[in-house]
């Protein structure tokens, strides 16, 4: 097995995180590992603890062993369920669940003892857990006292159970694999740094191992990254969100730069009826008081955008889901006030490109097809300057810029047109599929990868044919 082209460093800043040895080539698996530790978040409705599948009033069982609900015979009896099914039993009595459809505090003990169970079980793995960085946890949320206590779990600390509750917290990644996801903690992907513009992307197997996949050439000396929050997101938000779950501040070369490299996802448009400026404060990375014009050198106070930024979020929050009408309405309201790629706008973009796409094309309006190709070639425009590692989407939005081409030729009636779309559109299609092709196939991703395999030999027949 090739060594991993990567080595762990540590610094008093970084902490332990992951430089290349090696080039990398964009597109190369650079990590593929199984979790430590998987199980439900701990907040969660009541879930099947073999599957993970969620659970009704009519369709689960209590363990046998130690009352936790699952979905037959076989899944009490599968290893995932071990743990905490162990652990349970030992303290003489089961747990107890009679509500479904709702948050089931007891859920909150089930990684953790998951977790704790390696001490007894693995205990090169505890180590590898007890090293990873923690932070304290408030006594409300969860007291170590209590969980100890409750489960009489006389092998372990207080000060461990605090430990791996930080840990979960800290290093966890959501795998969405089931509905809903599960957390899971990795080894050495939890050594990869945060970055607003990350090199690398994470996905995962269908069985639930990682891949850390990257999303560009990296060279040697490089460090990995991948992105912990949402990169589309405005800088603000991004940071903001980082230091309430991460405990850092971000200061990486796309937060040091408000133009967000020249996409202005945080500019609003110059108020002054003359002017087509966007407003931006010199910085985000201390506290703002005034937004200039990059046209007149206006200065506006940060406390009139932040009420005027606040209304419109405020407003885009409580926005309904899936209705495109609204989705227009709102982007026709606010192109007028905020940047084009103002990181609003983005977000009802793409919650349109979703409500249409999801339509058969044939069917979308020549308006429709014409704005959804509008909205997917910006969003790709965007998305390859700020968020390169988001494949996902970029794959997704490749996928519908070649079927929206595709489908406005062929409502043209002209066949030679038809023929250059249909030829560049299959280099597209390609492009989608090579960007989706370590997504797991019981995910929309991994499930659209197929599709477009199947799609391009039809191409490949009409480009033959016509």
């Amino acid at each position: 097995m090739a060594a991993h082209p990567f080595k762990i460093c540590d610094d008093n800043i970084l902490g332990r995180h992951l430089v290349t040895t090696r080039p990398i080539e964009s597109g190369a698996v650079i990590l593929q590992e199984a979790p430590l530790v998987r199980g439900p978040f701990l907040h969660t409705v009541p879930v099947c603890l073999s599957c993970g599948k969620i659970l009704d009033a009519s369709c689960w069982r209590p363990c046998s062993k130690c009352g936790w609900p699952v979905c037959d015979k076989n899944c009490e009896q599968s290893p995932t369920h071990q743990s905490e099914c162990i652990l349970t039993a030992a303290k003489g009595s089961q747990i107890t669940i009679k509500n479904f459809g709702i948050p089931n505090p007891n859920y909150q003990f089930v990684s953790i003892l998951r977790a704790l169970y390696l001490k007894q079980t693995s205990p090169e793995k505890w180590k590898k857990l007890l090293s990873f960085q923690s932070h304290s946890i408030e006594v409300s949320t969860l007291p170590p006292s209590f969980i100890r206590n409750f489960f009489k779990l006389e092998d372990w600390s207080e000060e461990e159970i605090a430990q791996v509750l930080g840990v979960l917290l800290v290093n966890g990644h959501e795998l969405p694999l089931t509905q809903p996801s599960q957390l899971v903690v990795y080894d050495e992907a939890s050594f990869l740094e945060h970055n607003c513009r990350a090199n690398c992307t994470k996905t995962f197997t269908d069985e639930g191992e990682l891949l850390v996949v990257a999303s560009r050439s990296i060279e040697p000396g490089d460090h990995l990254s991948i992105c912990y929050t949402d990169p589309f997101w405005g800088v603000q938000n991004r940071r903001q969100h980082l230091h309430q779950t991460k405990h850092f501040w971000c200061v990486c070369s796309r937060c040091e730069d408000p133009a967000e490299l020249d996409t202005h996802l945080n500019s609003i448009k110059c108020p002054k009826s003359t002017c087509d400026g966007l407003l931006l404060p010199k910085s985000f990375l201390q506290e703002v008081s005034v937004w200039i014009c990059d046209k007149c050198d206006g200065l506006f106070s940060n406390d009139n955008v932040s009420v005027l930024l606040g209304k419109i979020g405020g407003e885009l929050s409580e926005m309904p889901k899936g209705d495109a009408q609204v989705c227009r309405e709102f982007l026709q309201k606010y192109e007028k006030v905020l940047a084009p790629n103002h990181f609003y706008l983005l977000d009802v973009k793409m919650a349109l490109s979703h409500i249409l796409a999801s339509q058969n094309f044939e069917d979308l309006s020549d308006g429709d097809l014409g704005l959804l190709l509008k909205m997917s070639e910006d969003l790709k425009i965007v998305a390859e300057r700020v968020a390169p590692a988001e494949r996902r989407l970029l794959g997704l939005i490749l996928y519908r810029t070649a079927k929206s081409k595709i489908e406005m030729a062929r409502r043209q009636d002209n066949l030679s047109e038809f023929r250059a779309v249909l030829a560049n559109s299959k280099a597209t299609m390609s492009e989608a599929r090579l960007l989706l092709a370590n997504e797991p196939s019981s995910l929309p991703e991994g499930r659209l990868h197929r599709q477009i395999g199947l799609e391009l030999r039809l191409l490949d027949d009409l480009l033959k044919n016509k």
